[in-house]
Order: structure tokens, then sequence, then C-alpha cells
């Protein structure tokens, strides 16, 4: 057992000795970073938003004061404009200084001192030792600690401390009287003598225990930031790693395979360049599905309905043919850009013109699938890829469980009753495996959801397991995009009509959608939608009774995630897809 100072604290991993704490507590680290770039200009942005309501809420309170008999003007007007020059000095050294790349030091930590000295003086002034304006020491103190520096917050500290030590020492020594604004006989009673020195005594131990607690709390969020960046470092090796699939190196007809790209439940998307040098993507059905005849068979449709659409709305589909082992291939051209899961994670939301834009480019490759017969059925952000990262240069991704429709509404081929599709996108009938309800409309459905996330930043139904997206694709009424965004109630009528739970009362055409969010987007409150958006919020009809396969995963592909088919080259900072 460790003796003395050295004795551990804590148990297990997480134990330090009592020196090391201390150190902690007191010390700054071997690494204090200094705020620059996107840091410094965001401590830039909340000290000029700060500091003029700290200007104009000591001009409120100086003109209230003014008014009062109980203070002495002369000694009020003296206090806050030498305030309110200090705020000046610090406005002017944190515009001229501060709006860099990198700080200076001096200035910053000047400013800092600053702020604090002006809250020291109307302490003072006030005689409100014991009052809640002592809480702006500690609350800056604490807010320069974590955002800046260790430095920042002594600097603070400080100041406080010797401000008010100093001011309590000249006061009695008489040089100073106690509380200046204060009319003479509100003086006298501010507080009682004895009452003033513990106040006092206890304001230097709350700077002290505050000083302690910020250190040791920055020293917490540090150590989460190294083992976060730790953890993104092995993860980047483990991408890097995970770039080569089990073909890249080989070579096979005029392909020569190199990195992938992604993997999904069908199959392998490999980066790849034919003999003329012409970048391609090559996607590899899995080797343990190569005796499935019903993948083998969904495989080989995908790349035929995709042959069936123009190339503007889909990646072309350049071969498609069987490796020397036996594994079936699509070779595709490769796009340059992201899929739109990709930048709705990293943008949160996009603005309404931006949504607008995103909305016509997806309806019209929507419509080219209707008219060619085609329904996707796993539209969502991660199958939708913008080539160049433009939202109105899309191309529609994975049509692996796409369906053929007659006019009838009937499927040209049989499928089982497998609840087949994305949590979060898939409308009721699909939930529910009704493949004779099935059609356009699914899609409306899929692309009502993904408008929804792109304008609130939020799924219209967040649930990822197949139970739990079961159920809110049948009763779940998601809030109205008002309540989660700036928009119109036109809006709302759009979308609550395009999420509408029975496929009838649906948009019957993507376009027609896209046209009305549009006006929506231009003031129209679409009133002539009301009643219909009204009764969109029911409930989906009962489900449909089912023979065959009882409703449960596909049993080819992972519950949870669709088939992924990103033909697409992904930048190295993208993170896993948003379903």
């Amino acid at each position: 057992m460790a003796s003395g100072g050295s004795r551990a604290l804590g148990l297990g991993p997480l134990s330090m000795t009592s020196r090391e704490m201390l150190r902690q507590a007191f010390l700054p680290s071997h690494d204090e970073r200094w705020p620059q770039g996107e840091r410094l200009r965001w401590i830039y942005a909340c000290k000029m938003f700060m500091l003029p309501l700290a200007f104009a809420g000591h001009l409120v309170i100086w003109l209230i004061l003014r008014g009062d008999t109980s203070t002495v003007r002369a000694n009020l007007d003296l206090t806050m404009a030498t305030i309110m020059a200090l705020i000046g000095v610090d406005v002017v050294l944190t515009v001229v200084f501060l709006r860099r790349e990198r700080v200076d030091r001096a200035v910053f930590l000047v400013t800092a001192a600053l702020e604090i000295a002006f809250s020291v003086l109307w302490v003072q002034a006030t005689g409100s030792v014991t009052s809640y304006f002592i809480s702006t020491f500690l609350i800056l103190a604490f807010m320069y600690r974590l955002i800046a520096n260790y430095w920042a917050g002594l600097t603070c500290i400080v100041t406080g401390a010797v401000g008010i030590l100093g001011a309590y020492l000249l006061e009695e020594a008489g040089v100073l009287p106690r509380a200046s604004v204060l009319a003479s006989d509100a003086a006298a009673a501010v507080v009682p003598e004895a009452f003033r020195e513990i106040a006092f005594i206890s304001f230097l131990n709350a700077l002290a225990i505050n000083f302690v607690g910020m250190n040791l709390l920055a020293r917490a969020f540090e150590r989460g930031r190294v083992a976060l960046e730790e953890a993104r470092a092995e993860l980047r090796a483990v991408v890097d790693e995970a770039r080569l699939g089990r073909l890249s190196g080989t070579r096979f007809g005029a392909y020569r395979l190199d990195e992938l790209l992604g993997r999904g439940g069908m199959g392998e998307v490999y980066a790849a360049r034919r003999d003329d040098g012409a970048p391609i993507a090559v996607k590899v059905l899995h080797a343990h599905l190569g005796a499935d005849t019903t993948a083998r068979a969904r495989f080989r449709r995908e790349a035929e309905l995709v042959r069936r659409l123009p190339s503007a709305s889909v990646a072309r589909v350049l071969d498609v043919g069987t490796t020397p082992d036996g594994a079936d291939y699509i070779a595709m051209e490769r796009l340059e850009g992201e899929d739109l899961g990709a930048m709705l994670r990293r943008r949160g939301r996009l603005p309404l013109d931006a949504v607008v834009t995103l909305a016509h480019s997806l309806a019209d490759a929507l419509a080219d699938a209707h008219a060619a017969g085609i329904v996707h059925r796993d539209l969502k952000p991660s199958n939708i890829f913008l080539v160049g990262d433009r939202i109105d240069r899309i191309r529609l991704l994975d049509f692996g469980i796409a369906r053929l429709y007659e006019a009838s509404g009937n499927a040209t081929l049989t499928e089982t009753a497998a609840m087949i599709g994305s949590p979060g996108y898939m409308p009721p009938e699909q939930a529910v495996g009704d493949h004779d309800a099935m059609g356009p409309a699914t899609d409306v459905f899929a692309l009502g959801a993904i408008l929804y996330r792109a304008l609130t930043g939020q799924p219209a139904f967040p649930s990822r397991s197949p139970a739990a997206a079961l159920y809110e694709a049948l009763h779940h009424v998601p809030p109205p995009p008002s309540a989660l965004a700036e928009v119109s109630r036109g809006v709302d009528r759009v979308l609550a009509v395009a999420l509408a739970k029975d496929p009838a009362q649906r948009y019957g055409d993507p376009r027609v959608l896209a046209a009305d969010l549009a006006r929506a987007a231009g003031g129209d409150l679409l009133d002539e939608l009301t009643d219909r958006a009204t009764g969109c919020a029911r409930a989906a009809p009962a489900a449909p009774t089912l023979t065959g396969a009882p409703i449960e995963p596909d049993a080819t592909r992972p519950a949870r995630h669709a088939m992924w088919l990103s033909v697409g080259v992904p930048r190295p900072d993208r993170a896993p897809e948003e379903s």
C-alpha cells in the first residue's frame, strides 16, 4: 500500500494518488491549449453577445437607481461610468485582438480580468458582499476554465479574490467608504460587522472550492476528449483495414477490384477500374448466398430494374456477370459525392428552400421509376446519392427489394409475406406485408418521411427495431413540422398527406407532393388540404390476413439494415449510414 501523500484514492483503473489529485486540482496540465481557430471564433461570438447585454443591463440599473432617494447620485454616476468604461475597453480589445485565427494570450487574459473587475466595482460600491452579484465571479471563472483554459480561469479567480480582498482592506482602513452609492443611513444598515466578515471569508472559500471543482471537471472533460480521439484513431485504423475485401486486388474479365466501398446484406461493393482505366464500382453477391436461388434472382433482378430507368435517376449498370468462382456481380458507374444520410448527420437539418429542391429532385427520379412500373420500397437517406454533394443532382440506390407492379396494382413476381424494408421509412402496408396494397404511394410515404427528417432534423418514426417500427407505422402520428422548425401550416398539411396511414389518402404522384411543398414554402397555406390532412392522421386499416410465411425479417438480409448499394466514393470522415 502506498503511504503518506501517495495513498491511492478510488478503486481499480480509475484510482489516483492524493498527490496526483492535488496536482490536477491546482496545477495546469502539461498541454494546456489556448483557443484558436473555430474555438476562438466561438468565444469571440459569445463575448460580443454578452458584453452588449452587460452594458445594457448596467445602463438600466443606472437609470433606475438615479431616481431612488436612497442613493448618492454622484457616487452612483462615477461608479457606473467607470463600469461602462471598463466594458467599453473590453469590447475594443475583443474586436481588435480576438478576431483572429490565433489568440493573443495577454489580451485574452486582460479581457477576462476586466469582466471580473467591473463586477468587483459594483459589489464594493453597493456593499452587496452577500448578494447574488458575487456569483458573477464564480460563473465567469467556471466558464473561462471550461471554454478557454486553466490560465483564463485562474485569472478570473485571482482577479476576483484580489479585488474583493483589496476592497475589504481599504474599507477597513477607511480609504474607501462602504456602499458608497447608498445614502449614509442606508449604508449603516447594510449588514452587521460580524456577518460581513463571515460573508467575506465564505466568499474566498467559495472561490477556492470553485477553482478546485472546475479544474477537476475540466481534467475529466479532457480525459474524455483524449479517449474519444483514441477511439476515433482506432476506428479509422479498423476502417482502413476493412477497405480491403476478400476480392481486393483480384481481376476478372476487364475489371480490377481495389478497395472495398461498403458491405450490405446482399453483397460487397468495390472500387474498380476497367482495362481502359475508367473508374467503376462492382457489386459482388456474398459468397454464402451463392447457393440461395432466391437471393441470386433478386440480385439479378436489381440490375434488370436499374437498366429500365433513365441514367439521370440511377447509377448506370454497365455489365452483369459471374466471377471465376461463381459469384454474381453487377458493374456500375462510380459516382463522386456522398449520400443524403451523411449530409443530414453533418448538417442536422436543411433550410426549407433546399428541402423543396430535394423534393423536386426525388420526385422526378421516383416518377421515372413509377413510369417504368417499379416501386423502390427501400427509399431512405442512405439510398439517395448526391452527385457532387448537390441536392439537385441525385441518384437512387439499392433496388434490391424493388418491386414491379401492374396498373391493377398486382405484383408481377410472387413474394412471401415478409416484412422487408427500413424501419422509420416503411409505410403501414409494407410493415404488415400487404403486397397487394403496395404501389407508388409506398414510395411517397418514404419520400414524406425523408423530407420530414431533412426539414426538422428528427425522424418522423424514430424506432429502429422491426417490432417498434411496425407499431409506429400503424399507429404513431409524428408531431407537425411547425412544432420543430420554422415552417408554415401549409408545410404541415403537405407532409401529413404524404405520411397518411392509408395509401389511398396519400399523394398518388410524388411530383404533386413536390409542387405542393413549393407552394407551401412560398406562403400558400393550402387550405384545400385541411380536411384531407386531418383525416390522414387516422390509424391505418387493419392488417390483412396473411397466409404462408409469418411476418418476420427477410432471412436473406439483416432486419435492422436494408441492403446497402452505395456505388459512390465515400469520404474518409463518413460515419455509419443513417437508415
